[in-house]
């Protein structure tokens, strides 16, 4: 479990400030959005849950995660939400949800897990990650109770995180509606003003809204200036940026709160450049270097696959790096030699081009008595 908590932590979550109503959380029956995305809540990673109707357990909506692995890369989504106001610390709280589980294919994970924060934003002790199963095929409520709010406590965070393994054929597909975290005392949510309260981010203050007349309609933007499915983010956009200069530092090198805030700005960015080729590469890159750069075993096959996908990637170089050495260091020499071979045609005048011409001769031989000793 702690190995893939740190995926979790650096997430950036939908925000929300309450001051009335019954419970904690906003909208969670998920009928308030547009087409797949949902107001009050924050659909982030890889295979980011999404808004249907297709299934409900009330109303017309819920919330969908579907993961399917290509091969054995793998696939993880998460849908979190933030309410700034209204917890009474002291208190203990109830979380409800109905869950509807169509697929828990091989590897396949889902969680819940709470954090509590105070008015400064610092975090408080909280329930970590607990799996759950929803009803095989039909609906079934999974309720949570006593969850106490440790002293101090101002506000939440509540996340459900859906994950498979690096496995070919893991899968897992859920529905998840009304989502509900309320005093187990049935008390309403305290009263307090959102300047008062600071979380991590900030919190921007609502802007009433004007009634005016109705203007000219001004002449619509091209798609792909508005995040056209397909199309790419540039250097304007400085959360693409900011990725980018993690990226050009190499990712070998990025510690991995760099590689989890990667993975939330690329969730981030997902959702306004729909289908986008750039990110796609980006995300399966650094999905890659965040959960198997310390397991070698799972890290060189992937990497291979990753450079099949995206031979001309301008991130090519520093993955066919990382993974000639670690194919070396795992005696797989033919296929090391293969890459340093594809490596000094593509960049001949690479720093690195010595010590693999050097490199090139000597897993040559290994490959070669490797192969003789297999045959006796």
């Amino acid at each position: 479990m702690r190995k893939i908590f740190y995926a979790f932590a650096a997430l950036g979550l939908g925000v929300v400030n309450l001051a009335k109503g019954e419970g904690l959380i906003a909208n969670g029956g998920f009928e308030s959005g547009d087409g797949d995305e949902t107001d009050n809540w924050n659909s982030t990673l890889g295979s980011p849950p999404a808004r249907t109707n297709a299934e409900a357990h009330s109303g017309k909506y819920s919330m969908r995660s579907t993961l399917k692995n290509d091969g054995p890369v793998p696939s993880e989504g998460h849908l979190g939400q933030s309410v700034v106001t209204g917890v009474a610390d002291g208190k203990t709280y109830d979380l409800t949800f109905w869950a509807k589980q169509t697929d828990h294919g091989v590897s396949y994970v889902q969680e819940y897990a709470i954090e509590w924060y105070d008015n400064n934003g610092a975090r408080l002790p909280g329930k970590g990650l607990t799996r759950f199963r929803g009803g095989k095929g039909k609906w079934a409520k999974v309720l949570v109770e006593g969850i106490p709010a440790p002293v101090g406590a101002t506000g939440v965070r509540l996340v459900f995180r859906f994950v498979t393994g690096a496995v070919a054929g893991g899968s897992g597909e859920v529905f998840i509606d009304d989502v509900a975290l309320v005093a187990s005392d049935g008390s309403a949510p305290v009263v307090v003003q959102p300047s008062e309260v600071k979380l991590p981010g900030g919190v921007k203050e609502p802007v009433p809204k004007k009634v005016t007349q109705a203007k000219p309609t001004k002449p619509v933007k091209p798609a792909a200036a508005l995040g056209q499915a397909g199309a790419n983010p540039d250097a304007s956009d400085p959360t693409w940026a900011g990725v980018t200069a993690v990226l050009k530092q190499g990712l070998a090198k990025a510690d991995r709160d760099s590689l989890q805030k990667c993975m939330r700005d690329l969730g981030t960015l997902r959702r306004k450049w729909r289908q986008s080729p750039a990110i796609s590469e980006a995300s399966e890159l650094v999905v890659l270097y965040l959960f198997t750069k310390s397991k070698p075993e799972q890290f060189t096959p992937l990497a291979v696959r990753w450079l099949s996908r995206y031979p001309k990637s301008g991130w090519a170089r520093d993955v066919m790096v990382d993974t000639v050495y670690l194919q070396i260091d795992q005696a797989l020499y033919r296929d090391a030699g293969k890459l340093i071979g594809e490596f000094l045609g593509r960049f001949p005048g690479d720093a690195e081009v010595p010590k693999f011409k050097i490199l090139q001769t000597h897993v040559k031989k290994f490959a070669e008595a490797t192969e003789k000793n297999r045959l006796k």
